[in-house]
């Protein structure tokens, strides 16, 4: 499979509703959120492209090789040929669910980044603006909790820090 890495998942603990509430007021936040959904959007789309490219490729070379056993089984070959037939297709249907399962890292992205856009919302809806500085700090710590995966961390991390969408997916390429 031609997964750059694996990433590992960590469990938040973030209240929505509060993270909505201390973003009242915040363009600063509501920009950031913004461009991090974009950000999530566009890795959901680059990985999906890849990974519906592998899961074909596994599937149509698992397809080949049954296809190949079935034919030398019809033609009385030998057992051991199709022994190393079925070794191939059970390798390529194991890369095929491998790579489905990746499938699932896509959903989540695509969750947070409707999390970010709910967010926005809520908070053009409050009217609570006392303490913007202190809350723009609170949501950024909630924010980057909610968030499960090392790369997205690291591309709201570059986000906070200036950088455009196409530099933070750049920088965070590893």
């Amino acid at each position: 499979m031609n997964m750059q890495h694996q990433e590992r998942a960590v469990v938040p603990e973030v209240n929505m509703s509060t993270l909505a509430q201390t973003m009242a007021g915040s363009l600063s936040q509501q920009q950031t959120l913004t461009r991090l959904a974009h950000a999530l959007i566009k890795l959901c789309g680059e990985d999906g492209q890849r990974l519906t490219n592998d899961l074909s490729k596994h599937l149509k070379d698992a397809e080949t090789s049954i296809q190949k056993r079935c034919h030398r089984a019809e033609n009385g070959q030998s057992e051991i040929l199709n022994s190393h037939l079925a070794q191939d297709t059970e390798c390529e249907l194991i890369k095929a669910v491998v790579t489905a399962q990746y499938f699932d890292r896509i959903n989540q992205r695509l969750s947070h980044a409707l999390s970010c856009l709910t967010l926005i919302d809520a908070a053009d809806e409050s009217q609570d603006n006392d303490g913007a500085q202190g809350q723009e700090r609170r949501v950024r710590i909630l924010l980057r909790a909610g968030l499960t995966l090392e790369r997205e961390r690291a591309v709201f991390d570059a986000i906070e820090q200036g950088a455009t969408v196409e530099d933070a997916l750049r920088m965070t390429n590893t």
